[in-house]
């Protein structure tokens, strides 16, 4: 995702290494770049590190061809002109005759506040400056690692609170991340993880639902169709693995409830990969074959709360 940072500080290898032989030198340079001040707000810098990421990422831009959609405009607040002279009057950017180009202390810039991007990218990541920032040596590690790390920390929360949905989005997102980095055997069992969650019927609250069960095809569906094509897995691959999934094997014993046995959750989830990416989701009014449904039991109140299908407000079951 950031080659083009890497390749810049491969191609001024010679000249950074006379620099780091100077200390006071190399200092002096790390915090010329380092322009925060007390008076900006976290949104000034991200607003202005996804510009100058936007920025990288155009050929040859120049203030009449550079432009950014609507939706990132209203998002981080941005008046493109004023941002551009920001960029320029902090020696970021340079202006050739109009035409745009990237200082150093721009790619320094980008480099240390990759998180920014990270977060513009990936919404769904649910990320915040202070994730990033609460590690004391976030500047030194790779920010997948710190992302990571923030997304174990939600696997513990999550499964002390009985947040069931959110640790299934939580497990999709850590999928993700695996998925972008090419590690696509770590990232099968997440996905399995997040399928039998859905296929549970668990929600957030430890609450059962009611409602028909379904599979997101852009949370799982797709991600496996992607892997499976990657590694040239078989659905018989895919349902071996699922059956011996540590993840899923785990989840059986830790949720209070699901509606499908493994064996059923399983192939669940294999129709829905078989029918592929047609639609968003895949219900289980879809399925082709019949599977065994257990039944929430309302002498089990002390282990799960119920969704009635007659009362959308959550509710215990009365004994």
């Amino acid at each position: 995702m950031f080659d083009f940072i890497k390749k810049f500080f491969k191609k001024n290898e010679a000249h950074n290494q006379s620099i780091e032989s100077n200390n006071d030198v190399q200092i002096a340079k790390t915090e010329s770049v380092k322009h925060i001040t007390q008076n900006r707000t976290a949104l000034d810098l991200q607003s202005e590190i996804v510009l100058l990421w936007l920025l990288s990422q155009k050929k040859d831009p120049t203030f009449d061809n550079f432009k950014v959609t609507k939706k990132v405009e209203t998002r981080y607040n941005l008046n493109l002109a004023n941002g551009l002279q920001q960029l320029i009057d902090e020696k970021l950017i340079s202006n050739v005759n109009g035409k745009l180009i990237i200082e150093e202390g721009g790619f320094l810039k980008l480099k240390e506040y990759n998180c920014y991007i990270i977060m513009h990218l990936h919404p769904e990541y649910d990320l915040s400056y202070s994730d990033f920032s609460d590690h004391p040596h976030w500047h030194n590690i790779n920010d997948n690692d710190i992302v990571w790390g923030i997304f174990n920390g939600r696997i513990m929360q999550y499964t002390k609170e009985k947040m069931w949905t959110s640790l299934k989005n939580n497990y999709c997102n850590m999928a993700s991340l695996l998925i972008e980095e090419s590690k696509y055997e770590k990232a099968l069992d997440f996905l399995f993880a997040a399928a039998f969650i859905e296929t549970s019927g668990m929600m957030d609250e430890n609450t059962v639902t009611t409602y028909v069960l379904e599979i997101n095809n852009y949370d799982i569906t797709v991600p496996l169709l992607n892997i499976s094509k990657k590694i040239s897995l078989s659905v018989e691959d895919l349902h071996k693995r699922y059956l011996e999934s540590q993840f899923v094997l785990s989840l059986r014993d830790l949720l209070p409830f699901y509606y499908y046995d493994i064996d059923d959750a399983c192939i669940f989830m294999l129709e829905a990969y078989k029918h592929g990416d047609t639609k968003g989701i895949f219900t289980e009014q879809m399925l082709k074959i019949e599977l065994k449904k257990n039944i929430p039991d309302k002498n089990e109140t002390q282990k799960y709360s119920y969704n009635s299908s007659d009362n959308i407000l959550k509710k215990h079951f009365e004994s």
